[in-house]
């Protein structure tokens, strides 16, 4: 979408707000709400935003899952590298709070860590180890589950949903094959899912 000039963006699950800022800084005339459960996570990302001289970013403490309708609707509400640190069923009340808030013709848009399928058995086997032993108890189930079906139950039109894969440049590869060596989950390769919400949404 490289003429989006969005008002209004919602990251859910900011955490540290990383992406946040980044966002904020690439759409300096939007109004960024960033909402995280932690705390901690949102006292951190306020003072780094505000150590980079970023402003246009308010960050909320709120769970993701249940939102109050107050909070309104944004251009854009994205998910990034949050959605495996929930469950089966937080992922869908997720979905659906990103429908409820996204406006009628705006950008539903989730970044996640990618499957296994096609991976090597090397690869598969540490990735599903990371996420058993490493906290990362929903990992492998998320990475079984049709998404783009998810959406659809949570009321986004299937003919208006896209996915697909974005690469990051690896620290140790030719810039112009992003990608092409494997690292096993440690530089910027993932999956990406989305919908634009429109009118005729169930």
């Amino acid at each position: 979408f490289p003429d989006a000039a969005p008002k209004r963006i919602f990251d859910f699950g900011c955490g540290a707000g990383l992406n946040t800022v980044a966002v904020a800084q690439a759409f300096p005339d939007a109004d960024i709400i960033a909402v995280d459960a932690g705390a901690p996570m949102l006292r951190y990302a306020a003072a780094r935003a505000a150590a980079l001289g970023v402003k246009n970013v308010r960050f909320l403490q709120g769970n993701i899952e249940s939102l109050p309708d107050d909070l309104g609707t944004a251009d854009i509400v994205f998910t990034a590298i949050t959605l495996h640190e929930t469950s089966l069923d937080g992922l869908r009340l997720i979905f659906r709070s990103v429908r409820k808030h996204t406006r009628d013709g705006g950008l539903s848009l989730h970044v996640e860590q990618p499957g296994y399928n096609g991976k090597p058995p090397f690869e598969q086997a540490l990735r599903d180890w990371d996420g058993r032993y490493n906290n990362e108890s929903f990992w492998s189930e998320l990475h079984k589950l049709d998404l783009r079906q998810e959406m659809v139950d949570a009321g986004f039109a299937p003919d208006d949903l896209f996915d697909g894969t974005i690469s990051a440049v690896p620290w140790q590869t030719d810039a112009k094959t992003p990608g092409k060596l494997e690292d096993y989950g440690r530089t910027g390769n993932w999956v990406v899912i989305g919908g634009i919400k429109s009118r005729s949404d169930t």
